[in-house]
């Protein structure tokens, strides 16, 4: 018996989907009406980082479980309404629930629909599992020589999705998405996901503000939109220019000792370091792919995305950058289309 002849026998009034995206730090649910309307979503400040550092998947199934039980419970539904659980993002790696294999690029929505797998988790939940696949780099014989051209994704690739139903085809487009990891991906005019690559600046910036001598230069929590202080980043960004990477953080601290007192504009001044370096391989990824009149679109957290914006308009002098409103739903709208075109195809053939 496969999947979906799994869920029209597990109940026949089936009218729910939940999207389920696990990142680095934490695991996201959202339930959506089969038409597409948002109904609820659930966070747990938990991911796939807990796995690699204790060595156990324990803290994520629960995590999980615990998510779809709150959302399912507070959303006063029950579990035989939910036709399946879409998953992306890490917890469909090798630290998540279960690793499903990379699609190597160029991969468009149909490729990534053809490649779900249905997977069951009788610990978390009857509900069905269908587990989206991440998106690697196309590059041959992998090793020292061609390391430079090798990159992933997990969940980003819903993110992709989404933004390219929203833009439309026909021109060349950089998502440039900011997170505990920032997502290059380069996505062409006809709509497919084509490369991707990687920084950790989302993760070393908590690392650096919380875990090293420059916590004593910084607030006690990172600033929020309202704080952001465009002067600060771009004394970061161009501190940055001058400096190697290892100086250019330290220069935070010299920033708050003898130019501003103000520790929030240190912690604007370490953004700006740290994002100048992303733009920096934002720039050497567009050179690497040949590409002269694209667009780069920046959607993620919004004062990340923001510095990110203003280093390359302003630094890096592009002219083609557009900076979206923050929405916390862009890989769940992504799945939640991959859901839909999953079983209007697999229903079909």
């Amino acid at each position: 018996m496969n999947c979906l002849q799994n869920s029209e026998e597990y109940n026949h009034e089936l009218k729910y989907i939940i999207t389920l995206d696990g990142g680095t730090t934490n695991t996201r649910a959202y339930l959506w009406r089969q038409d597409g309307s948002f109904v609820s979503s659930k966070k747990e400040r938990a991911g796939v980082r807990n796995t690699a550092m204790d060595g156990s998947d324990q803290v994520i199934r629960e995590t999980v479980k615990r998510c779809i039980d709150s959302l399912i419970e507070e959303s006063h539904i029950e579990e035989s309404q939910v036709q399946g659980i879409f998953c992306s993002g890490m917890l469909t790696s090798n630290v998540g629930l279960e690793e499903i294999p990379y699609l190597c690029a160029p991969v468009d929505e149909r490729a990534l629909c053809n490649a779900i797998e249905c997977r069951f988790f009788s610990d978390i939940t009857r509900i069905p599992f269908y587990m989206i696949p991440g998106v690697r780099n196309h590059v041959e014989n992998i090793g020292i020589d061609t390391l430079e051209q090798m990159d992933v994704m997990r969940g980003e690739e819903t993110e992709a999705v989404a933004l390219l139903r929203e833009r439309g085809k026909g021109e060349d487009l950089i998502f440039v998405l900011p997170g505990s990891h920032t997502k290059i991906i380069y996505a062409n005019e006809e709509g497919y996901i084509c490369r991707c690559k990687t920084t950790m600046s989302g993760e070393l910036l908590d690392a650096l503000f919380f875990h090293t001598l420059l916590k004593d230069s910084l607030p006690d929590f990172f600033v929020g939109e309202e704080e952001y202080d465009y002067q600060a980043v771009s004394d970061g960004a161009r501190t940055a220019q001058k400096n190697s990477f290892t100086s250019a953080v330290f220069k935070t601290r010299i920033y708050q000792k003898y130019v501003h007192k103000d520790k929030k504009k240190a912690a604007n001044f370490l953004l700006g370091v740290l994002m100048y370096y992303d733009c920096l391989s934002i720039c050497e990824f567009k050179k690497t792919e040949a590409l002269e009149e694209v667009q780069f679109v920046i959607a993620g957290k919004r004062i990340i995305a923001q510095a990110v914006y203003d280093i390359l308009t302003d630094i890096m002098q592009e002219k083609k950058v557009h900076l979206l409103d923050e929405d916390e739903l862009l890989a769940a709208k992504g799945a939640f289309r991959l859901a839909e075109l999953y079983y209007k195809w697999k229903e079909g053939e």
